[in-house]
């Protein structure tokens, strides 16, 4: 395919962006108060990973975000460790909402990112392609997207808890590449 949108080529030694999307971007993922969104991300490689952003499109003055990792298990975020959370994130100016981390090493497979929103304000670049709302107990991961619910606005549930598919939680994010490892 070789758009932008779309190369996950990974070269040893080289910093670089693995994204959690194939088609294009799109404005109009619309969050829900206190759901936690979850895209999975294929690791093609070993690797270290040090930055996770997403795109913000609308605005929450005086609100938060929070993004996280978990572990895939089995080809579901459902009972993955949480690897990482960012903490509170303002979202009162749109654009790329994330930062760096303590490096963390990833092997082969998936991952999942989280996106948590504190209010139904918060809008988000979404993927344009629709996957299949099946989540998949095996080597098939939901690429449909998922969530869960957050009983108040705080830290990610860890492990990840039973999740509900949603293809509109599937968010546009990206991650940094510190290192490929084997």
């Amino acid at each position: 395919h070789g758009d932008e949108d779309h190369d996950t080529t990974v070269r040893a030694a080289v910093p670089y962006w693995l994204k959690s999307f194939w088609g294009h971007r799109v404005a109009g993922g619309t969050s829900v108060a206190k759901y936690v969104n979850l895209m999975p991300i294929y690791i093609p490689r070993d690797m270290t990973i040090d930055e996770i952003y997403f795109s913000l499109e609308t605005i929450s003055a005086g609100k938060s975000c929070r993004i996280g990792l978990y572990k895939d298990n089995d080809g579901t975020p459902v009972g993955g460790a949480l690897l990482y959370d960012s903490g509170n994130l303002s979202v009162g100016v749109a654009g790329a909402i994330g930062g760096a981390f303590t490096p963390i090493a990833v092997t082969k497979g998936i991952l999942w990112a989280a996106l948590a929103v504190e209010d139904a304000i918060q809008g988000f670049s979404i993927d344009s392609v629709s996957y299949p709302q099946i989540l998949a107990t095996g080597s098939d991961p939901a690429f449909g997207g998922a969530y869960y619910v957050l009983g108040t606005f705080g830290a990610l549930t860890d492990p990840c808890p039973a999740i509900t598919v949603n293809r509109w939680s599937r968010f546009v994010f990206h991650v940094h590449v510190a290192s490929v490892d084997d």
